[in-house]
């Protein structure tokens, strides 16, 4: 922050500009893109490759098909609640994964 001052500017604008870069970031990203990046940058720190083709597979078969087109910024906790009752009963470790 005291560079932030040093050089003149508003810490509190700053933030502000940061969030609207973000949010408008979150608004052209859609939930699929953006889970398929995050996969990416994990993978490689999985040790077992079995999870991480788990962990792709399980949002490709329950994720995608209902929110995956859905940009991050409007997706709501009904939407994911949705996904989850799909497989819960049946599932639940899979479910569990999902909602992790």
């Amino acid at each position: 922050m005291c560079k932030i001052l040093d050089s003149g500017d508003d810490p509190i604008e700053q933030r502000n500009r940061e969030r609207e870069v973000a949010a408008a970031a979150a608004a052209a990203l859609s939930f699929e893109k953006a889970a398929r990046e995050l996969y990416e940058e994990l993978k490689p720190g999985w040790k077992n490759a079995k999870h991480a083709d788990q962990w792709i597979n399980t949002l490709q078969t329950y994720v995608f098909p209902k929110i995956g087109a859905k940009k991050l910024n409007a997706i709501k906790p009904a939407d994911c609640a949705d996904v989850l009752r799909l497989i819960w009963l049946e599932k639940q470790e899979t479910a569990s994964r999902t909602r992790q």
